[in-house]
């Protein structure tokens, strides 16, 4: 994952992905954010994985997987 800096480069936010032989597709709708502040970036995979940041995608996880290929991603944010 990159994200573009004030500068206009790109910097590689890769901490708590897989690294090594990881051949993942995300389709530009299977990505979305929420409203939270710092925000949190959710992603799904056609390989059926989605992954989560709460803090800006500085570091992820993954809170689903062996799902059918994910072609969409949407986040609430549910308060009580």
């Amino acid at each position: 994952m990159y994200r573009s800096t004030k500068n206009g480069s790109w910097k590689k936010l890769s901490k708590g992905l897989p690294s090594k032989d990881a051949y993942v597709s995300v389709l530009r709708q299977a990505m979305g954010s929420d409203l939270l502040k710092p925000c949190g970036v959710y992603f799904g995979t056609q390989g059926g994985h989605v992954f989560a940041s709460a803090d800006e995608g500085a570091s992820w996880d993954a809170i689903a997987a062996y799902l059918p290929p994910v072609y969409s991603v949407t986040a609430a944010v549910v308060s009580s």
